[in-house]
């Protein structure tokens, strides 16, 4: 069933207005952090290394168990040793103290930070975390990470204020802080009082920068590809901010309008793609099709099948985009999400797109276009392969295969019961296929559409007990907002469903039930 039935040439259609809508925490002019405390006071530069060697060093929980007033008291033996973190298991009489002994006069300040654009400790920590953790669980792990090798260089490059860099930061500090809470971590006052001023003054700066990008955007694809970028941070920061909000469905509809402009035919220039460019459309492309289910009435914005884009009503031809993503397959060590290159998500958007269409024209369950097209759907998916580096991933991607088929299902048979043989046996081997990756394992970054797909498919006890297994091990691990709203809601679901008459109940009641309730969830 194609879609091109609506096309308009005219690319670029979002509403810039929605931006209003993302609320930004003021800033309390009274947080003081080490950063903003200036003056002409001073400067005790003993006590700043020392300030910096705890924040840096791991023996920082001994380092809070010391009253640091006295320790720096004058006349104090700290005083005359600068007995720093690493040396505080030593005897006073060891070579190393002797060789330090009035070492903190011939202290002049600390050393520069060998990145540009990062000025503060915190800042420097943030991009530390980015870097080495954040990275690290929103991709599939590969040899090369293009959230590092890619989008810092760019980032680090900018020289229009650094609002890349900023939201780097921004989303770093809002995982940091997940992380330290999930973890049960103690973290002293003022780094958290510091860490949240970077958090909400980094942000500001890249929202501020992204709305006037917005209301001067244009044809430049090099604008409107910068444009791309920012959006794709900030929709990560409302993900991992969590908190039921409905700021990442905003901006992933902005994400939406700037792909059919950059992308449609007509625009797209393969000769002006860079290697940062393939990632983000990859990256957007996972968002897209994994958001649209649990989003409701919305179609995924690229249509592989039907060689097209959809943004905001509209509907552009996308041939040559279409065209070069089937001719590009890359090797299992070249994946870095499950779906945009394997061809899973094609598949994923034609159900998706066959749902929405037969909910919207109300079509009997009996029309022949309906079962012949969701016929060649079954075959495609029947026949769908792709060979993985590692068995972990390979699990996680056969669950995807069973849950679209469990989706096709359903659409076909919306009211179909939970406890026929075909669908008990699909729930019981893709959760037996999730339960068996590593719960340290970044297969699991790609896990939760799946995992939603089964919940909802299943009135077992010990299937709903695995489930909430699978989450808080993804939850744990990945440290993202967005992931345990998943589990609340399924809760809530569970225990709503049981009211439900049986002989009335649609499978794609859930659907309806996160509308009617204002909720809404993010399966990435």
């Amino acid at each position: 069933m194609n879609d091109n039935s609506s096309a308009n040439s005219s690319c670029l259609s979002f509403p810039v207005s929605t931006l209003s809508s993302v609320q930004i925490p003021p800033i309390s002019n009274s947080v003081q952090t080490p950063e903003s405390q200036q003056g002409d006071t001073e400067i005790n530069w003993p006590e700043l290394a020392l300030s910096l060697a705890a924040e840096n060093l791991p023996a920082l929980n001994r380092m809070d168990q010391l009253d640091l007033d006295k320790l720096l008291s004058p006349g104090s033996s700290a005083q005359q040793t600068m007995r720093f973190p690493h040396t505080l298991g030593l005897e006073a009489n060891e070579p190393y103290l002797t060789q330090v002994q009035d070492y903190s006069t011939r202290i002049i300040k600390p050393l520069p930070f060998l990145v540009d654009g990062i000025r503060s400790p915190s800042e420097r920590k943030m991009f530390y975390h980015y870097h080495e953790v954040l990275a690290k669980v929103l991709l599939l792990e590969t040899t090369i990470n293009p959230f590092v090798s890619e989008l810092i260089p760019k980032a680090l490059s900018d020289n229009r204020g650094s609002h890349l860099l900023a939201a780097i930061l921004s989303l770093s500090a809002s995982h940091y802080q997940h992380l330290m809470s999930m973890s049960g971590a103690q973290i002293r006052e003022m780094d958290q009082r510091s860490i949240e001023s970077l958090k909400w003054g980094s942000h500001r700066k890249a929202v501020q920068q992204h709305a006037h990008m917005l209301d001067r955007v244009d044809s430049d694809s090099s604008d409107l590809r910068e444009l791309f970028i920012l959006t794709m941070i900030l929709h990560q920061f409302s993900l991992c901010e969590g908190g039921d909000s409905p700021r990442w469905q905003k901006l992933l509809d902005i994400a939406r309008g700037l792909v059919r402009q950059l992308y449609c035919d007509g625009q797209y220039d393969t000769r002006e793609r860079e290697k940062l460019d393939y990632f983000v459309l990859d990256w957007f492309y996972f968002h897209d099709v994994c958001s649209s289910l649990t989003s409701h009435g919305q179609r995924p914005c690229i249509d592989m099948y039907s060689q097209s884009l959809h943004s905001s009503g509209l509907t552009s031809p996308a041939v040559s985009l279409a065209s070069e993503y089937a001719a590009l397959r890359p090797s299992g060590p070249g994946i870095f999400l499950i779906g945009p290159r394997d061809g899973l998500l094609p598949i994923i958007t034609r159900i998706i797109n066959l749902r929405r269409s037969s909910a919207a024209d109300r079509r009997p369950i009996s029309n022949a276009e309906m079962y012949t097209y969701a016929l060649r759907i079954e075959e495609d998916l029947r026949n769908w392969n792709f060979d993985y580096d590692r068995p972990e991933i390979a699990a996680v991607a056969e669950a995807y295969r069973l849950s679209a088929f469990l989706l096709l299902w359903f659409t076909i048979h919306p009211h179909g019961p939970l406890e026929h043989e075909k669908v008990k046996d699909i729930v019981r081997d893709g959760l037996g296929l999730l339960a068996s990756v590593s719960p340290e394992d970044s297969a699991q970054t790609c896990s939760l559409l799946p995992i939603f797909v089964f919940a909802v498919s299943t009135e077992s006890v010990e299937d709903h007990d695995l489930v909430r297994q699978l989450i808080r091990s993804y939850g744990s691990w990945a440290c993202l907002g967005n992931i345990m709203e998943v589990e609340t809601f399924l809760q809530q679901w569970w225990l709503a469903a049981e009211k439900i008459n049986k002989d009335k109940r649609s499978w794609w009641d859930w659907e309806l039930y996160l509308k009617e309730n204002g909720i809404s969830i993010a399966l990435v």
